[in-house]
Formats: structure tokens, C-alpha cells, sequence
């Protein structure tokens, strides 16, 4: 219940198949519930484009693989054109029959957006601070030049 209530993406993949998938999930990667589990992480995640920040393409698996390792900021490309960014985490659990991995993701879009915006803002307020300043920078090195009669 606490998995298909959250709203992050929570995905278990068991010896390299999906064997859970909430419903966040299923609208992260534009397939049905019952489409991601059973098949392995590629599989499962094959109806989107998975992108690093730098513009890396990954399938499922690498995608998994590097949440492993460290938080991994990726964009869905979906079929539709629509573009979602997420912040992805990856635990491993290994038992004596199976390895598990959890792979949970939080959907950072709207904050890319706002850190976008506030970077915009603060450029724009640094350069009309800037160009009054020049002005009177400009002035200012006039009245230090010596004067002659002329």
C-alpha cells in the first residue's frame, strides 16, 4: 500500500526483472502497470527516452546501474514530445535467493523550472545593475583626466 500511495516512481527489480511497479511508475514511463512488470529493466523501460544531463542516452538498465552508484538526474523523453526530469536512487538488497534492487525516482521538473527562472531573473537584475554602473564608472574616469584651457 505505501508503495502504490507514494508519489515518487518505485520500481523492484528482481535477477534483472521488474516484479513491482507502482502506478507512478506506469505514468513515468508511459506504459501500463502490468507492461513494466515481468520484463527486465530495458524492457520495461522502452516506450521512453531515458537522457543524462548531458544529453546520454541510457537504456533501463544503465539507468539502474548508475542510481547505484550515485543520484542520477535524468529526463523521460515519451513518445508524445513530453519531457519530465527525474532525481533517481538506487539501493541494492542481495539475499541468499535473490538480488533486488529499489529504484526510486522523484519527479525534480518543476524544480528545474523554477532554478531556471530564478537563474534568469538574477542575470537579467545583475545586468541593469551593471549598466547604470558603467555610467557613472564612465564619468568618474573623465574627472580624473587632467584639464587644459582647451
Amino acid at each position: 500500500m505505501v508503495v502504490n500511495e507514494s508519489p515518487e516512481v518505485k520500481i523492484v527489480v528482481q535477477d534483472d526483472r521488474v516484479v513491482i511497479a507502482n502506478p507512478a511508475a506506469a505514468t513515468a514511463f508511459r506504459a501500463p502497470r502490468d507492461h513494466l512488470v515481468g520484463h527486465s529493466a530495458s524492457g520495461a523501460m522502452y516506450g521512453v527516452v531515458i537522457r543524462t544531463e548531458d544529453v546520454v542516452e541510457l537504456a533501463g538498465a544503465e539507468l539502474v546501474e548508475r542510481a547505484l552508484v550515485e543520484r542520477a538526474t535524468v529526463s523521460l523523453l515519451s513518445p508524445d514530445g513530453s519531457q519530465r526530469w527525474y532525481a533517481v536512487d538506487a539501493v541494492r538488497h542481495a539475499d541468499v535467493r535473490h538480488e533486488q534492487v529499489l529504484l526510486t525516482a522523484r519527479d525534480v521538473t518543476e524544480e528545474r523550472r523554477l532554478s531556471s527562472i530564478l537563474a534568469e531573473i538574477v542575470s537579467l537584475v545583475g545586468h541593469d545593475l551593471r549598466s547604470p554602473l558603467t555610467v557613472v564608472i564612465g564619468y568618474l574616469d573623465l574627472l580624473q583626466r587632467p584639464m587644459t584651457d582647451a
